[in-house]
């Protein structure tokens, strides 16, 4: 079965501001963004996120076993892609810097042919981070 989470950078607010947090996404009728963490004990913890950052989990690992989410960055070949979600086609996709179409790369198909390591997300790359 598939594994589904999101993750989010937690408001500014909170005492965990900045931080990204991994788990189900709640969307609240208020239009905020939880993020709520399973722990081990059978405890739950809840996050408020930046609804800008929140991301979905492709259900693919890099070459270093880091999980790749929408937004992230990857070195992929020679190139340098965003990984997006195309609503249209029902799939996340690679849109390379210079790509004119969102959607040039099916994620799953070019995953499959090549090394490829995360090197960041568009999140922390707009922040400055």
């Amino acid at each position: 079965m598939r594994k589904i989470k999101f993750r989010g950078r937690c408001e500014k607010e909170s005492r965990y501001a900045g931080e990204w947090m991994e788990g189900n996404l709640v969307q609240c009728e208020d239009g905020a963004k939880l993020i709520v963490v399973a722990h081990s004990d059978n405890c739950t913890s809840t996050y408020h996120v930046d609804p800008e950052t929140v991301c979905q989990f492709t259900g693919y690992v890099d070459k270093n076993g880091k999980e790749i989410y929408e937004g992230d960055v990857i070195h992929i070949g020679p190139d340098y892609c965003v990984v997006i979600w195309v609503e249209d086609l029902g799939g996340f996709y690679l849109k390379a810097d210079y790509a004119k179409l969102p959607c040039t790369r099916p994620l799953g198909a070019m995953l499959c042919r090549y090394d490829f390591e995360v090197i960041g997300n568009i999140h922390d790359d707009q922040e400055g981070d």
